[in-house]
Protein backbone atom coordinates (compact mmCIF):
# COMPACT_ATOMS: atom_id res chain seq x y z
CA UNK A 1 0.00 0.00 0.00
CA UNK A 2 1.10 3.56 -0.72
CA UNK A 3 2.27 5.47 2.34
CA UNK A 4 1.53 9.12 3.16
CA UNK A 5 3.33 10.91 6.00
CA UNK A 6 1.99 14.09 7.61
CA UNK A 7 4.49 16.16 9.61
CA UNK A 8 3.31 18.26 12.58
CA UNK A 9 5.08 19.94 15.47
CA UNK A 10 2.52 18.53 17.89
CA UNK A 11 -1.18 17.76 18.23
CA UNK A 12 -2.71 20.51 20.32
CA UNK A 13 -6.35 21.49 19.79
CA UNK A 14 -5.71 23.88 16.91
CA UNK A 15 -7.24 24.36 13.49
CA UNK A 16 -4.20 23.24 11.48
CA UNK A 17 -3.80 20.13 13.61
CA UNK A 18 -7.47 19.16 13.36
CA UNK A 19 -7.67 19.56 9.58
CA UNK A 20 -4.40 17.63 9.24
CA UNK A 21 -6.06 14.70 11.00
CA UNK A 22 -9.07 15.14 8.69
CA UNK A 23 -6.69 14.96 5.73
CA UNK A 24 -5.08 11.84 7.19
CA UNK A 25 -8.52 10.24 7.61
CA UNK A 26 -9.43 11.06 3.99
CA UNK A 27 -6.22 9.46 2.71
CA UNK A 28 -6.87 6.39 4.87
CA UNK A 29 -10.40 6.07 3.49
CA UNK A 30 -8.86 6.05 0.00
CA UNK A 31 -6.73 3.07 0.95
CA UNK A 32 -3.44 4.80 1.79
CA UNK A 33 -1.27 3.96 4.78
CA UNK A 34 -0.89 7.09 6.91
CA UNK A 35 1.89 7.97 9.35
CA UNK A 36 1.47 11.00 11.60
CA UNK A 37 4.90 12.41 12.49
CA UNK A 38 5.19 14.71 15.49
CA UNK A 39 8.24 16.47 16.92
CA UNK A 40 6.93 15.88 20.42
CA UNK A 41 4.12 13.69 21.70
CA UNK A 42 2.11 16.56 23.16
CA UNK A 43 -1.37 18.02 22.75
CA UNK A 44 -5.02 17.20 23.27
CA UNK A 45 -5.35 15.33 19.95
CA UNK A 46 -2.62 12.75 20.66
CA UNK A 47 -5.04 10.06 21.80
CA UNK A 48 -7.24 10.49 18.75
CA UNK A 49 -4.22 10.23 16.44
CA UNK A 50 -2.94 7.12 18.21
CA UNK A 51 -6.33 5.43 17.89
CA UNK A 52 -6.72 6.09 14.16
CA UNK A 53 -3.22 6.24 12.66
CA UNK A 54 0.37 5.14 13.04
CA UNK A 55 1.71 7.91 15.30
CA UNK A 56 5.48 8.36 15.19
CA UNK A 57 7.19 10.51 17.79
CA UNK A 58 10.39 11.92 16.28
CA UNK A 59 11.43 13.05 19.78
CA UNK A 60 12.76 16.44 18.71
CA UNK A 61 12.79 18.76 21.70
CA UNK A 62 14.80 21.16 19.51
CA UNK A 63 14.04 21.92 15.85
CA UNK A 64 17.71 21.56 14.83
CA UNK A 65 17.43 17.83 15.60
CA UNK A 66 14.66 17.36 13.05
CA UNK A 67 16.69 17.09 9.78
CA UNK A 68 18.56 13.94 10.84
CA UNK A 69 15.54 12.26 12.41
CA UNK A 70 13.27 13.10 9.49
CA UNK A 71 15.86 11.91 6.98
CA UNK A 72 16.21 8.59 8.82
CA UNK A 73 12.45 8.13 8.72
CA UNK A 74 12.22 9.01 5.00
CA UNK A 75 15.03 6.64 4.00
CA UNK A 76 13.68 3.79 6.14
CA UNK A 77 9.93 4.07 5.47
CA UNK A 78 10.00 5.54 1.92
CA UNK A 79 6.64 7.36 1.96
CA UNK A 80 5.36 8.32 -1.46
CA UNK A 81 4.06 11.61 -0.07
CA UNK A 82 5.19 13.92 2.73
CA UNK A 83 2.83 16.70 3.79
CA UNK A 84 4.34 19.43 5.96
CA UNK A 85 2.06 21.85 7.74
CA UNK A 86 4.17 24.65 9.23
CA UNK A 87 6.70 27.02 7.66
CA UNK A 88 9.77 25.94 9.63
CA UNK A 89 8.99 22.25 9.18
CA UNK A 90 8.38 22.83 5.48
CA UNK A 91 11.80 24.42 4.97
CA UNK A 92 13.49 21.41 6.58
CA UNK A 93 11.32 19.03 4.54
CA UNK A 94 12.39 20.79 1.34
CA UNK A 95 16.04 20.20 2.19
CA UNK A 96 15.37 16.54 3.04
CA UNK A 97 13.69 16.00 -0.34
CA UNK A 98 17.10 16.48 -1.99
CA UNK A 99 17.92 12.97 -0.70
CA UNK A 100 14.58 11.53 -1.88
CA UNK A 101 13.55 13.46 -5.04
CA UNK A 102 11.01 10.79 -6.05
CA UNK A 103 8.92 11.63 -2.97
CA UNK A 104 6.07 14.11 -3.41
CA UNK A 105 6.37 16.99 -0.94
CA UNK A 106 3.38 19.22 -0.29
CA UNK A 107 4.05 22.26 1.92
CA UNK A 108 0.76 23.52 3.33
CA UNK A 109 0.36 27.23 4.12
CA UNK A 110 -2.43 27.84 6.62
CA UNK A 111 -1.82 31.54 7.30
CA UNK A 112 -1.13 34.72 5.37
CA UNK A 113 2.61 35.52 5.61
CA UNK A 114 1.99 39.26 5.88
CA UNK A 115 0.08 38.72 9.16
CA UNK A 116 2.19 35.92 10.63
CA UNK A 117 3.67 36.65 14.05
CA UNK A 118 6.21 33.80 14.06
CA UNK A 119 8.20 35.07 11.06
CA UNK A 120 8.93 38.53 9.58
CA UNK A 121 7.48 38.92 6.09
CA UNK A 122 10.90 39.61 4.54
CA UNK A 123 12.26 36.35 5.99
CA UNK A 124 9.34 34.41 4.54
CA UNK A 125 9.99 36.11 1.18
CA UNK A 126 13.63 35.01 1.13
CA UNK A 127 13.28 31.50 2.52
CA UNK A 128 10.11 30.48 0.69
CA UNK A 129 11.34 31.81 -2.64
CA UNK A 130 14.46 29.65 -2.27
CA UNK A 131 13.43 26.51 -0.39
CA UNK A 132 9.88 26.03 -1.69
CA UNK A 133 11.35 25.52 -5.16
CA UNK A 134 12.41 22.10 -3.86
CA UNK A 135 8.82 21.11 -3.03
CA UNK A 136 6.34 19.43 -5.36
CA UNK A 137 3.62 21.95 -4.58
CA UNK A 138 2.82 24.64 -2.03
CA UNK A 139 -0.78 24.16 -0.93
CA UNK A 140 -2.66 27.34 0.05
CA UNK A 141 -5.83 26.66 2.05
CA UNK A 142 -7.77 29.77 1.02
CA UNK A 143 -7.87 32.42 -1.68
CA UNK A 144 -6.48 34.94 0.78
CA UNK A 145 -3.49 32.76 1.68
CA UNK A 146 -2.83 32.08 -2.02
CA UNK A 147 -2.81 35.77 -2.94
CA UNK A 148 -0.67 36.69 0.04
CA UNK A 149 1.94 34.00 -0.69
CA UNK A 150 2.07 35.20 -4.31
CA UNK A 151 2.63 38.74 -3.12
CA UNK A 152 5.32 37.79 -0.62
CA UNK A 153 7.43 35.41 -2.72
CA UNK A 154 9.11 35.31 -6.09
CA UNK A 155 9.18 32.61 -8.80
CA UNK A 156 6.70 30.44 -6.89
CA UNK A 157 3.63 30.90 -9.09
CA UNK A 158 3.93 27.52 -10.80
CA UNK A 159 4.35 25.82 -7.43
CA UNK A 160 1.17 27.20 -5.84
CA UNK A 161 -2.15 25.34 -5.67
CA UNK A 162 -5.40 26.28 -3.95
CA UNK A 163 -6.86 23.36 -2.01
CA UNK A 164 -9.19 24.08 0.89
CA UNK A 165 -8.99 22.28 4.21
CA UNK A 166 -11.08 19.09 4.43
CA UNK A 167 -13.95 19.27 6.90
CA UNK A 168 -16.24 16.32 7.63
CA UNK A 169 -19.95 17.12 7.92
CA UNK A 170 -21.61 16.02 11.17
CA UNK A 171 -23.29 12.62 11.21
CA UNK A 172 -26.68 14.29 11.62
CA UNK A 173 -27.67 17.83 10.70
CA UNK A 174 -30.73 19.72 11.86
CA UNK A 175 -31.80 23.19 10.84
CA UNK A 176 -34.68 23.52 13.27
CA UNK A 177 -34.44 26.10 16.01
CA UNK A 178 -37.01 25.66 18.74
CA UNK A 179 -34.83 26.90 21.57
CA UNK A 180 -36.41 29.52 23.81
CA UNK A 181 -33.06 31.04 24.75
CA UNK A 182 -30.50 32.15 22.17
CA UNK A 183 -27.34 30.17 22.75
CA UNK A 184 -24.04 31.53 21.49
CA UNK A 185 -20.92 29.45 20.93
CA UNK A 186 -17.24 30.43 20.78
CA UNK A 187 -14.83 27.63 19.96
CA UNK A 188 -11.04 27.69 19.67
CA UNK A 189 -7.74 27.95 21.45
CA UNK A 190 -7.70 30.57 24.20
CA UNK A 191 -4.75 32.65 23.05
CA UNK A 192 -3.96 36.06 21.53
CA UNK A 193 -4.59 35.37 17.80
CA UNK A 194 -8.12 34.14 18.58
CA UNK A 195 -8.88 37.22 20.74
CA UNK A 196 -11.50 35.56 22.99
CA UNK A 197 -11.50 38.64 25.25
CA UNK A 198 -13.35 40.52 22.49
CA UNK A 199 -16.21 38.03 22.80
CA UNK A 200 -16.59 38.64 26.53
CA UNK A 201 -16.33 42.43 26.19
CA UNK A 202 -19.04 42.39 23.52
CA UNK A 203 -21.39 40.25 25.62
CA UNK A 204 -20.89 42.74 28.45
CA UNK A 205 -22.43 45.46 26.27
CA UNK A 206 -25.63 43.50 25.56
CA UNK A 207 -28.80 44.01 27.60
CA UNK A 208 -29.00 41.11 30.05
CA UNK A 209 -32.78 41.00 29.55
CA UNK A 210 -32.22 39.51 26.10
CA UNK A 211 -31.32 36.31 27.93
CA UNK A 212 -28.31 35.33 25.84
CA UNK A 213 -25.97 32.59 26.99
CA UNK A 214 -22.41 32.04 25.76
CA UNK A 215 -20.48 28.78 25.89
CA UNK A 216 -16.72 28.89 25.32
CA UNK A 217 -15.22 25.59 24.15
CA UNK A 218 -11.45 25.32 24.20
CA UNK A 219 -8.40 25.64 26.40
CA UNK A 220 -5.23 27.67 26.33
CA UNK A 221 -3.00 30.15 28.16
CA UNK A 222 -5.75 32.76 28.60
CA UNK A 223 -8.22 30.49 30.40
CA UNK A 224 -7.63 31.89 33.90
CA UNK A 225 -7.54 35.54 32.83
CA UNK A 226 -10.77 35.12 30.85
CA UNK A 227 -12.52 33.53 33.82
CA UNK A 228 -11.32 36.43 35.96
CA UNK A 229 -12.61 38.94 33.40
CA UNK A 230 -15.97 37.17 33.33
CA UNK A 231 -16.24 37.39 37.10
CA UNK A 232 -15.22 41.06 37.17
CA UNK A 233 -17.95 41.89 34.65
CA UNK A 234 -20.48 39.79 36.60
CA UNK A 235 -21.19 37.57 33.63
CA UNK A 236 -20.86 34.27 35.52
CA UNK A 237 -24.52 33.44 34.88
CA UNK A 238 -24.23 34.12 31.14
CA UNK A 239 -20.87 32.55 30.21
CA UNK A 240 -19.91 28.89 30.55
CA UNK A 241 -16.34 27.63 30.07
CA UNK A 242 -16.50 24.06 28.76
CA UNK A 243 -12.75 23.58 28.35
CA UNK A 244 -11.37 21.18 25.76
CA UNK A 245 -13.97 19.03 23.98
CA UNK A 246 -12.64 16.31 21.66
CA UNK A 247 -15.84 15.85 19.64
CA UNK A 248 -17.12 19.38 19.03
CA UNK A 249 -19.79 18.08 16.66
CA UNK A 250 -21.47 16.27 19.54
CA UNK A 251 -22.27 19.66 21.07
CA UNK A 252 -22.29 22.22 18.27
CA UNK A 253 -25.85 21.61 17.03
CA UNK A 254 -27.17 22.58 20.48
CA UNK A 255 -26.36 26.23 19.74
CA UNK A 256 -27.83 28.95 17.55
CA UNK A 257 -24.95 31.24 16.61
CA UNK A 258 -21.22 30.62 16.38
CA UNK A 259 -18.91 33.60 16.81
CA UNK A 260 -15.30 33.87 15.63
CA UNK A 261 -13.26 36.77 17.03
CA UNK A 262 -9.79 36.05 15.60
CA UNK A 263 -7.38 38.76 14.50
CA UNK A 264 -5.85 36.48 11.86
CA UNK A 265 -6.74 33.14 10.30
CA UNK A 266 -6.01 31.19 7.14
CA UNK A 267 -9.23 29.26 6.66
CA UNK A 268 -11.28 29.11 9.88
CA UNK A 269 -12.43 25.49 10.03
CA UNK A 270 -14.83 26.11 12.88
CA UNK A 271 -16.98 28.33 10.63
CA UNK A 272 -17.39 25.47 8.17
CA UNK A 273 -18.24 23.04 10.97
CA UNK A 274 -20.85 25.44 12.34
CA UNK A 275 -22.49 25.99 8.95
CA UNK A 276 -22.56 22.23 8.33
CA UNK A 277 -24.41 21.95 11.65
CA UNK A 278 -26.99 24.58 10.72
CA UNK A 279 -25.75 27.45 12.90
CA UNK A 280 -25.76 31.08 11.86
CA UNK A 281 -22.22 32.50 12.07
CA UNK A 282 -20.58 35.82 12.89
CA UNK A 283 -16.90 36.35 12.14
CA UNK A 284 -14.36 39.11 12.31
CA UNK A 285 -12.84 40.01 8.95
CA UNK A 286 -9.63 38.27 9.96
CA UNK A 287 -8.70 36.88 6.54
CA UNK A 288 -9.91 36.53 2.99
CA UNK A 289 -10.49 32.89 3.91
CA UNK A 290 -13.58 34.05 5.81
CA UNK A 291 -15.01 35.28 2.50
CA UNK A 292 -14.49 31.80 1.00
CA UNK A 293 -17.00 30.55 3.59
CA UNK A 294 -19.45 33.30 4.56
CA UNK A 295 -21.84 35.11 2.26
CA UNK A 296 -22.18 38.28 4.32
CA UNK A 297 -25.82 38.79 5.27
CA UNK A 298 -26.88 35.42 3.82
CA UNK A 299 -25.47 32.61 5.97
CA UNK A 300 -23.64 34.86 8.42
CA UNK A 301 -22.16 38.27 9.13
CA UNK A 302 -18.63 39.68 8.90
CA UNK A 303 -17.50 42.50 11.20
CA UNK A 304 -14.18 44.38 11.53
CA UNK A 305 -11.51 42.87 13.77
CA UNK A 306 -11.31 44.12 17.35
CA UNK A 307 -14.52 46.19 17.33
CA UNK A 308 -16.60 45.12 20.34
CA UNK A 309 -19.44 47.56 19.56
CA UNK A 310 -19.98 46.34 15.99
CA UNK A 311 -19.70 42.73 17.18
CA UNK A 312 -22.35 43.46 19.82
CA UNK A 313 -24.63 44.93 17.15
CA UNK A 314 -24.10 41.91 14.90
CA UNK A 315 -24.99 39.52 17.73
CA UNK A 316 -28.23 41.39 18.46
CA UNK A 317 -29.10 41.55 14.74
CA UNK A 318 -28.46 37.80 14.37
CA UNK A 319 -30.88 36.71 17.09
CA UNK A 320 -33.54 34.54 15.52
CA UNK A 321 -31.74 34.14 12.19
CA UNK A 322 -31.32 30.62 10.85
CA UNK A 323 -29.04 28.84 8.42
CA UNK A 324 -31.33 27.56 5.66
CA UNK A 325 -28.98 24.91 4.31
CA UNK A 326 -27.78 26.97 1.34
CA UNK A 327 -24.19 26.48 2.50
CA UNK A 328 -24.48 22.73 1.94
CA UNK A 329 -25.87 23.12 -1.56
CA UNK A 330 -23.83 26.09 -2.79
CA UNK A 331 -20.48 26.25 -1.01
CA UNK A 332 -19.70 23.08 0.91
CA UNK A 333 -18.39 20.89 -1.92
CA UNK A 334 -14.91 22.41 -1.93
CA UNK A 335 -14.49 21.52 1.77
CA UNK A 336 -15.73 17.92 1.54
CA UNK A 337 -12.89 15.44 2.26
CA UNK A 338 -13.71 13.29 -0.77
CA UNK A 339 -13.33 16.35 -3.01
CA UNK A 340 -10.19 17.64 -1.29
CA UNK A 341 -8.43 14.27 -1.43
CA UNK A 342 -9.02 14.01 -5.18
CA UNK A 343 -7.30 17.38 -5.55
CA UNK A 344 -4.24 16.02 -3.77
CA UNK A 345 -4.27 12.79 -5.77
CA UNK A 346 -4.48 14.73 -9.03
CA UNK A 347 -1.30 16.61 -8.04
CA UNK A 348 0.42 13.29 -7.37
CA UNK A 349 -0.36 12.09 -10.89
CA UNK A 350 0.51 15.32 -12.71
Amino acid sequence: MTKVAILLSGLRFGGAERVSLNLAKAFKEKGYLVDILVLKKTGELIQSAENDFNLINLECDKTYKLPIKLLKYILKESPKVLISTFWKLSLISCLIRVFKPSMYLFCVEHTTPSKAIFIPTYLFFITSSLFYQLSSKVICVSTGVLNDVKKNSVCLKRKLSLIHNPVYPPRTTSFSNNKQKTKLLWCGRLDDPKNPELMINSIDLIDKNLGLSLTIIGDGPQMNSLKKLTKEKRLDDSIIFEGYVEDVYSKISNYDILILTSDREGLPTVLIEALYSGLYVISTDCSLGVHDIIQDGVNGMIVPCGDKLLLKNAIIESIGKKCDGSFQSNTAKKFLPEFVIEEYISLMSS
